[in-house]
């Protein structure tokens, strides 16, 4: 394994790589009708999804002291669109100045993941009865979004987000660096997961458990799989990432990969109630609220 500092910035890259690969996937979509804006400020990596106004799918990363001077430039990117966002802070690349700024423009640190790394496998280890895992077919792709929904996001999910996740499915599903993968127990389906490929690394992602077939083992096999894809095509390092203490993280664990480290996801206190960062510094410069006709169109919220 390679020295901490190098192995963060490598993971930290990769990541960014992986949500970059993922969001210009989407983006390709005939009319763009998701209204992705993929920016970089300096060495930050800025990914709004004007259409989907959530945190999770509008992320900034790379943050680090050097581009500390951006981070309101990028709020009041994410402002004029009305898109809540985060920032998520990699400790190794940020000094208290980063988050005193961060701080000062009314940012707060709200959920912590850990990020993971380890070698890809040579063998696989003898399967629990019943399960397999197979790839995802051109034929098996509906199945695959249909079951990957309510394994890693429950029932009841709001119509746009269920279209908005099964779109950006097979978008990345015809993008070369995708791999994706069901597993099934005694013939039935239970659950999938993708692996992300960019040169020499690999990105473990996406993978989920029907709750009725969940403790037969599945997640242990899907790991096993694709990090033995991973070394059958040549990555060098897996990268994974989980909520901190969760059964995610517990499960990489046990297949090999080892804690890189604990990031901090930053979110507004007061997203949405027309604040601007220049508020907090005392300048009473009102926010601009200019916005496109695609952006108006793209203003519903997800409530249905």
């Amino acid at each position: 394994m390679q020295a901490a500092f190098e192995l963060a910035r490598l993971a930290g890259e990769t990541e960014a790589n992986y949500w970059r690969s993922w969001f210009e996937a989407v983006r390709a979509i005939d009319g763009d009708p998701f209204a992705i804006d993929i920016l970089s400020f300096g060495a930050v990596t800025a990914i709004l999804c004007e259409a989907i106004p959530r945190s999770d799918y509008n992320r900034v990363l790379q943050v680090c002291d050097e581009e500390a001077r951006c981070l309101q430039d990028i709020v009041r990117h994410y402002h004029e669109r009305h898109t809540p966002f985060r920032v998520d802070v990699i400790p190794e690349w940020c000094s208290s100045g980063v988050l005193d700024e961060l701080d000062a423009i009314g940012f707060r640190p709200s959920d912590f993941q850990t990020v993971l790394a380890g070698e890809p496998l040579r063998r696989v280890a003898r399967l629990p009865r019943g399960v397999i895992v197979r790839d995802v077919e051109d034929d098996d792709l509906e199945l695959f979004v249909r079951i990957h929904e309510e394994a890693y996001y429950g029932i009841g999910q709001p119509q746009r987000l269920r279209d908005f996740r099964a779109a950006s499915i097979r978008a990345r599903f015809a993008t070369p660096g995708w791999r994706f993968y069901l597993v099934f127990v005694d013939g039935a389906p239970a659950g999938g997961g993708a692996l992300h490929i960019e040169g020499s690394e690999a990105t473990l992602a996406g993978g989920a458990t029907l709750e009725a077939l969940r403790g037969r083992g599945c997640q242990s096999v899907l790991l096993q799989r694709r990090l033995h894809d991973a070394a059958e095509l040549g990555c060098d390092l897996v990268f994974g990432r989980g909520r901190s203490g969760s059964v995610s993280q517990r499960n990489m664990e046990r297949a090999g990969l080892r804690t890189v480290f604990t990031k901090t996801i930053w979110t507004h206190r007061w997203t949405g109630a027309g604040w601007s960062p220049d508020d907090r510094r005392g300048i009473t410069r009102p926010w601009p609220k200019t916005s496109s006709p695609a952006s108006e169109r793209m203003r519903t919220r997800i409530a249905s």
